[in-house]
């Protein structure tokens, strides 16, 4: 087990050397000009947008499908009372959200090979006892389990801090409580995106901003960030090594960079609320 621990460091750990200087280059790239700045001053999340596609033949298109979920709050059983129904139907609790997976999954395979499992964030803090008493490990190997292939961090990662966030991500025992169950734990198998979670003294994001996936041969670039104003609402102490940057300039400037590199197809997965009247 410590074996595979240190392989999947080591495997991590040279992704992120790859990446870093990418990233590192974000804060130069072009794009962040008079007109992209007006256009930032203007558009809000619920702006409308009309996209026009130009015809492109069948056989040089392809299909992928993308599985999503968020706010899991470590409810690795389903809630009791009213918050555990969905129109008076008991809906929650991981074997529920495993069997929806597992049967959407199925369906959408049977289109295309390129179906991924994502989560926008939120999938620990607030959690009931059978999680929290645990620092939350439980949740994130329920989510091993369920085949989560990325996740974004949501400010509920933030809740004790960004140290213990990375402990999530790359396993180990907790500080002070040790591993409890007596097994060891050994972290997210899927990577925690948090593009514009930057180190203040780096510059860089604290954990990866982006993976790649194929859908054919189409390389797609998924992107995950949490809202800017997280450190408004988690204890400022455990998050004061970071700076939480602005959503839409990070989704812009990460499109225009990738775009240089080539890739043209982005999935934004960003903790983020919102709606809209119409």
């Amino acid at each position: 087990m410590q074996t595979d621990l240190g392989w999947r460091r080591t495997v991590r750990m040279l992704a992120t050397c790859v990446l870093v200087a990418a990233v590192a280059l974000i804060a130069w790239a072009p794009g962040t000009g008079a007109g992209s700045a007006a256009l930032t001053r203007t558009w809000t999340p619920m702006t409308p947008v009309s996209v026009v596609y130009n015809q492109v033949p069948a056989a040089q298109t392809f299909s992928g499908h993308v599985l999503a979920f968020n706010d899991f709050h470590g409810n690795i059983d389903p809630p009791n009372g009213s918050s555990g129904l969905v129109n008076g139907v008991p809906a929650g609790g991981v074997e529920y959200l495993a069997y929806w997976l597992k049967k959407l999954r199925a369906q959408d395979k049977a289109q295309t090979p390129a179906v991924y499992t994502v989560s926008a964030g939120d999938n620990v803090g607030a959690s009931p006892l059978v999680s929290a008493a645990f620092h939350d490990e439980p949740t994130i190997e329920e989510l091993n389990a369920l085949g989560v292939d990325l996740s974004s961090v949501g400010n509920h990662e933030f809740d004790e801090g960004i140290t213990e966030l990375k402990r999530l991500q790359f396993g180990g025992c907790h500080p002070v409580d040790g591993c409890q169950d007596g097994d060891g734990f050994a972290g997210a198998k899927f990577p925690y995106l948090a593009a514009n979670v930057l180190d203040k003294k780096t510059h860089l994001p604290i954990l990866l901003p982006l993976t790649i996936k194929f859908v054919g041969t189409v390389p797609v670039a998924f992107v995950g960030m949490t809202l800017k104003a997280t450190p408004t609402i988690v204890n400022p102490a455990g998050v004061a090594s970071a700076d939480f940057v602005d959503e839409v300039q990070t989704a812009n400037d990460y499109a225009h960079f990738l775009g240089l590199l080539g890739i043209h197809s982005l999935v934004l997965v960003i903790h983020q609320g919102g709606g809209q009247a119409s």
